[in-house]
């Protein structure tokens, strides 16, 4: 009861009323709805996998943005489903494999930075496409390379250790005992590869 209570609070405040209307609007704005409700985007390919149906991101894009009867739902979604389909015909060899090249990936352009369309929760372009990144002007492939890191980095590195000895002995000099949770981070950071 008291649950309800606050709940019945919280919706008859002015700004809570505020901020719905202000939701509504925005839903009614939405140029690209889509049609899969609250099933993800994994769970949709694995129901498409199941039903026998090709799969890649350009199709699974297609069948959230379709009603049941297989209309688009919406005009805008109906070009873009017809450019994706027709990249998927004119390059089939391409729908096996998941990539910047792709359809959707032709149709949209380059991805966010921190998530790829059409994968779902968790998919970022760094681990999926094995992309380079370029920080600081160097490249390269991360942890998952075998690669030795760019000589830039193993000096940028050293430098580091160098201030972090500076500043281990400054504050011995300074405060006397370096405590334990400090001094377990200094350990670790000594022991970083090069």
């Amino acid at each position: 009861m008291d649950q309800w209570a606050l709940y019945v609070n919280y919706r008859s405040k002015e700004e809570t009323k505020a901020l719905c209307l202000r939701n509504q609007r925005i839903r009614g704005q939405q140029t690209l709805p889509h049609t899969s409700g609250a099933m993800s985007l994994d769970r949709r390919r694995d129901l498409m996998k199941k039903m026998g149906k090709e799969v890649d991101r350009g199709k699974v894009w297609t069948e959230t943005h379709k009603r049941k009867d297989g209309s688009y739902v919406n005009d805008q979604a109906r070009e873009i489903g017809e450019r994706i389909e027709e990249i998927r015909r004119q390059r089939p060899e391409t729908l096996a494999e998941i990539s910047l090249n792709d359809a959707l990936g032709v149709v949209f352009g380059p991805e966010h930075p921190g998530r790829i369309r059409g994968l779902g929760m968790g998919a970022v372009p760094t681990v999926v496409f094995k992309q380079i990144s370029r920080r600081g002007g160097c490249s390269y492939m991360g942890s998952s390379s075998a690669s030795a890191p760019p000589p830039q980095w193993v000096q940028e590195m050293a430098n580091m250790r160098s201030q972090l000895n500076a500043l281990t002995s400054l504050f011995q000099m300074k405060i006397g005992i370096i405590p334990r949770s400090l001094l377990t981070y200094f350990r670790l950071l000594h022991r970083l590869p090069i």
